[in-house]
């Protein structure tokens, strides 16, 4: 399956393997690319049920407007902020439910930065030390360091987010409930 120009990647290694063409493997490739981008689309599901969550609370007749203010926010921090604080003030939930929100808030504020990682990383290709080549994401900074992403780990990534957008629908739906 030809899919048009290939994603770009940063070579990694010893010095001769850079430069020499190498690529990888498609169905690693396309693994990785897959797992990457589907970390991604969850992800964007996160923010917009966040958003339900906000819209709720708020009961705004005007989606548009409710909406406009929601967005804009900047960055995800800003926007979780945004919910904590009418979820901490608001009067119609329970003291169960903001407890469950204190948890949910937590979870939601650690996936963050794994997603900041996925966003602000590279992509690389190559060995570090004896390994054969992989793509993987890391830090460009420090690419041999620990924070490595391979396609194994996108996965349990993606899992970790979809149970955050689990946990946020929960909730949004025990909200749907209130007076």
């Amino acid at each position: 399956m030809n899919t048009g120009r290939p994603m770009r990647f940063m070579p990694i290694g010893p010095t001769a393997d850079r430069g020499d063409g190498a690529f990888p493997e498609r169905p690693e490739y396309e693994e990785f690319y897959i797992a990457y981008g589907e970390c991604f689309a969850i992800w964007s599901k996160v923010e917009t049920q966040l958003m339900a969550i906000f819209l709720v609370l708020l009961k705004s007749p005007d989606y548009d407007a409710a909406s406009s203010a929601f967005y804009s926010t900047t960055g995800f921090r800003a926007k979780l902020d945004l919910v904590n604080s009418a979820i901490s003030n608001s009067k119609r939930i329970s003291n169960t439910d903001k407890e469950d929100w204190t948890e949910i808030h937590r979870s939601a504020s650690n996936s963050s930065r794994r997603r900041n990682q996925l966003a602000h990383n590279t992509v690389f290709f190559g060995r570090l030390g004896e390994e054969r080549r992989k793509i993987f994401l890391g830090d460009p900074h420090d690419p041999a360091g620990k924070s490595r992403f391979h396609a194994h780990d996108l996965k349990a990534l993606q899992e970790s987010f979809a149970s955050l957008l689990d946990q946020l629908y929960l909730f949004w739906e025990r909200l749907l409930t209130l007076p």
